[in-house]
């Protein structure tokens, strides 16, 4: 996993992945509440 981490340092990906989980998360709270 660290590797993996260190591979894709770049903060355009972690951008994509807090967006990603952002927004299912968003809808996860929307569906429950």
């Amino acid at each position: 996993m660290m590797r993996f981490i260190n591979r894709y340092r770049t903060p355009i990906v972690w951008l994509l992945v807090v967006a990603l989980v952002v927004s299912i998360g968003a809808g996860f709270f929307a569906t429950i509440f």
